[in-house]
């Protein structure tokens, strides 16, 4: 067997690029808007059920438009009720859906009562994610 020149054995070598650590930890753009896109917080109302909730994207009020029907959407109370409910994922620890239907939204709305719709009210100024100053449930939408 007849050996190799070094400079041939060289290129049979495969190349190896090393990342640090931070460069390897950090997200990639689509992980950080979906990252972004599910803002979740807990809430405690003053009946002591923990609430998680989670903001309402573009997808999901699109899909409260739907299932409401434009005569409700233009009842702004009635649809600060219902948003608030549906960004609901959990009552004390209890997994909660997307509601899918007018039954369902009202279903959530009645569960929560006034003390939950409160709660979930503050949480959501507190977090930032409404554009009303006012904080009140019946006037927060998004």
């Amino acid at each position: 067997m007849t050996e190799q020149p070094k400079a041939e054995q060289a290129q049979s070598v495969p190349k190896v690029t090393v990342h640090d650590q931070a460069t390897a930890m950090s997200p990639t753009p689509s992980a950080t808007i979906i990252a972004s896109n599910t803002t979740t917080a807990i809430c405690v109302d003053e009946r002591g059920r923990r609430i998680a909730i989670k903001k309402l994207g573009v997808p999901d009020r699109m899909r409260l438009f739907k299932l409401l029907g434009p005569l409700h959407v233009k009842n702004e109370p009635y649809f600060g009720y219902v948003a608030l409910a549906a960004m609901v994922t959990s009552i004390d620890g209890l997994v909660e859906g997307f509601p899918s239907n007018e039954i369902q939204a009202e279903a959530m709305v009645t569960r929560l009562d006034d003390a939950g719709l409160d709660a979930i009210a503050a949480k959501v100024k507190e977090m930032g994610w409404v554009k009303d100053e006012s904080g009140d449930r019946e006037t927060i939408k998004n």
